[in-house]
């Protein structure tokens, strides 16, 4: 499924070591940064879905990127908070009639509870 290639790619950037030389950027470049069209998704032009969907990713990536840049905990906390953190805003930057909405959804939940057993102390979000 081309969403859970796209959330691989996050654990591995996840899991890569943080390089100081390498900030990350304050807006992802423009190609990547695609607003979807207003409406339903089902009133998408086909060919506007794609690149909808990898704009939303980006900007998802971007932004829990920054928040989780600095973050002190355990690695594997920081992979499962961030994985759960970037599903769940794709799930909500995207329309309620996205195909994908619901299998996002539980994916960021799968990564949530996967934090809160790794610390008993991580409160689950609401998404």
């Amino acid at each position: 499924m081309r969403h859970r290639s796209l959330l691989a790619v996050v654990v591995l950037l996840a899991a890569a070591p943080p390089v100081a030389a390498a900030p990350l950027p304050d807006e992802p470049p423009s190609k990547w940064f695609v607003t979807p069209p207003p409406g339903p998704f089902a009133s998408w032009p086909d060919e506007a879905r794609g690149p909808a969907f990898k704009g939303t990713v980006a900007r998802c990536v971007t932004s829990e990127g920054k928040r989780f840049a600095d973050f002190g905990g355990a690695p594997e906390l920081k992979r499962e908070e961030l994985m759960g953190s970037v599903a769940a805003c794709v799930a909500g930057d995207m329309p309620e009639d996205w195909p994908g909405r619901k299998s996002m959804r539980e994916n960021a939940k799968t990564h949530f509870d996967a934090a809160h057993r790794i610390d008993p102390n991580f409160a689950v979000p609401a998404y």
